[in-house]
């Protein structure tokens, strides 16, 4: 087969069980209460003042940054991964994160603010909003802490897609928050209002980027590997791979039929790329996953050494193997990509 070909399989593929293939169907329809929201991302700087530590005039609010949990910083805000939610049968999503993000300083105040545990709303009409448990302190005063303050609120938000939306202002309820901590002849509050002084562009809400549907991989290996990463690097063995955050509304172009599960090297770094299936140690096509709720289970064989078209690949040395997917047949799509390694050990 030529690279980057797509070869309709073999019968003797077929009995190999190398491929799995079925005719197209429609899938059943399903009548459920609520749909899960697994592994979503956000990402948001607060202000520019509180995130971007090349701005001069707000060093005083950068000057302290801390992360914990499910964050980390990105080029444009604060990246909250693994958010965790439901979309209700009306069309309401609620997404939590378990992270807290801190700013402050050390030398001009004393003072830090604190966002804990991030939950985005949004409505069926596509209202939205971002609240926290907010806490505050100045200088040797007892912190402050605020339970559930809305944040921000916007419009444009989407409960089934990626969707960014900038707040017009910080809402009242989170300047009334900050009131709470005052002294050293400043309040925290004005960081986050207009006072009238040029920085006053730099103290807006910055924007909300929420990524719904993230690809994302689980490889269960044995139970007799339940302790430690698989040894006998040599030897086939089953693993069950459970993949979610997959966006079952990439099933309307029509040049999306299924979706690909392979074992071998990563497509998205190797020759083998994302259409030559004959370069993989095993491949299964998935002909109606996703499911409505962006999830699909399988199994499929690994091997942590093996040659492919007179090649050798090795899972311990040099080669990262693992599993992946894309969709079926030739790519038309990059939202379902993606890949997990498996660790092989000897």
């Amino acid at each position: 087969m030529h690279r980057g070909l797509i070869a309709v399989p073999s019968v003797a593929a077929l009995a190999a069980g190398l491929l799995w293939a079925a005719p197209a169907q429609a899938e059943p329809a399903t009548t459920q209460e609520s749909a899960a929201v697994t592994n979503a991302t956000m990402t948001w700087p607060v202000n520019a003042c509180a995130f971007d530590v090349n701005l001069p005039a707000c060093t005083s609010l950068t000057e302290r940054q801390a992360l914990v949990g499910d964050v980390t910083r990105g080029e444009t805000g604060w990246v909250f991964t693994g958010g965790d939610g439901v979309v209700t049968e009306a069309g309401d999503m609620t997404v939590s994160w378990d992270a807290e993000v801190q700013i402050g300083n050390t030398t001009r105040g004393n003072y830090t603010i604190t966002f804990i545990d991030p939950v985005l709303t949004v409505d069926a009409a596509g209202a939205g909003a971002i609240t926290a448990d907010v806490t505050s302190q100045i200088g040797a005063q007892t912190p402050v802490t605020t339970a559930d303050v809305t944040i921000v609120e916007f419009t444009g938000a989407s409960t089934d897609a990626d969707f960014e939306s900038t707040p017009t202002e910080f809402a009242a309820s989170f300047i009334d928050a900050l009131s709470g901590a005052s002294g050293a002849g400043f309040s925290l509050s004005s960081w986050f209002t207009p006072t009238g002084s040029s920085l006053d562009p730099l103290k807006e809400p910055g924007a909300v980027e929420f990524d719904r549907w993230v690809p994302t991989l689980t490889v269960t290996l044995p139970k007799r590997f339940d302790e430690r990463n698989p040894r006998v690097k040599a030897k086939r063995f089953m693993v069950s791979v459970t993949g979610t955050g997959f966006d079952p509304a990439v099933k309307a172009n029509p040049a999306v039929q299924g979706m690909y599960l392979v074992f071998g090297t990563n497509p998205a770094t190797t020759e083998n790329g994302y259409t030559n299936i004959d370069g993989y140690f095993r491949a299964r096509y998935m002909p109606m996953a996703p499911d409505a709720n962006g999830e699909f289970s399988n199994k499929i064989q690994v091997r942590g050494v093996y040659t492919k078209d007179g090649e050798r690949f090795n899972g311990r040395f040099g080669e990262h193997l693992g599993v992946a997917t894309w969709a079926a047949h030739r790519h038309a799509t990059t939202e379902w990509d993606a890949f997990t390694r498996i660790r092989f050990r000897r």
